[in-house]
């Protein structure tokens, strides 16, 4: 059925999707998941309610019910949740215009057949995708898998050095078409990063805590958020200093 609503609006103000893509700095096809009955996150639903003149509670009257969120004030929201929870990343890959980068050791638990096609394709529509795995002689990688209660012999290809050759395997032919670029980091990770135009996902690492369960901090910035510009600053620090693949 989609989202009505959101269709009437459309037409009393005489605007089509492409128009409101455009306002919203978004892809014609994510408008039209709206418009089919996606839900767009917060700063998104503000967008397309300011282009249609309408409050945001008449497009979208089950995530704003009482009254309207408030004015863009130049502050980030932010949000601790359980990763199992967490917003999946392919979704603000979908909706990203502008940059998707991605930072782990290994992006062992991430990424899946299927996902560089998907990251390839963001490329496609103007998105700089950048990946950043970890050397696989690296000792962070070694303290990682001693971390998850591994045996630790790098001679012996551990789980982590596996779950690297599969990552590489996945992006390799994006990043030889220049689709996607794919680099090496020798830093310490204690955390890992996804950042989709202005929105992130940092993934904290707590030894003894499986990966569903742990703990995500969803960053959304609209304005100079120092939390969100400090994970991104770090990410192309990182970047500078990390070794092209191959």
């Amino acid at each position: 059925m989609g989202n009505e609503q959101l269709r009437q609006a459309l037409r009393n103000a005489g605007l089509e999707v492409d128009d409101v893509a455009v306002k919203a700095e978004v892809d014609v096809k994510t408008v039209r998941r709206w418009v089919a009955g996606r839900t767009p996150r917060a700063r998104y639903r503000r967008r397309v309610a300011d282009a249609l003149g309408v409050p945001e509670r008449v497009l979208w009257p089950d995530e704003v019910p009482d009254q309207e969120q408030p004015a863009d004030d130049g502050t980030e929201a932010f949000e601790l949740l359980v990763a199992r929870s967490a917003p999946d990343w392919r979704e603000l890959l979908t909706d990203a215009c502008e940059r998707a980068w991605l930072l782990d050791l290994t992006l062992g638990d991430v990424l899946a057949d299927g996902d560089g096609r998907l990251l390839a394709d963001a490329a496609r529509r103007g998105c700089q995708v950048r990946v950043l795995i970890s050397d696989p002689d690296s000792v962070h990688l070694a303290i990682a898998e001693q971390d998850a209660g591994r045996h630790v012999n790098l001679a012996h290809r551990p789980a982590s050095v596996r779950e690297l050759d599969r990552v590489v395997e996945l992006l390799a032919p994006h990043a030889e078409r220049g689709a996607v670029e794919v680099r090496r980091f020798v830093d310490a990770g204690a955390y890992q990063v996804l950042v989709f135009d202005d929105q992130a996902l940092i993934r904290l690492r707590l030894s003894g805590v499986v990966a569903d369960a742990s703990p995500v901090l969803y960053l959304s910035r609209d304005g100079s958020g120092e939390v969100f510009d400090g994970f991104t600053e770090h990410f192309q620090t990182i970047w500078q200093r990390s070794e092209a693949l191959g």
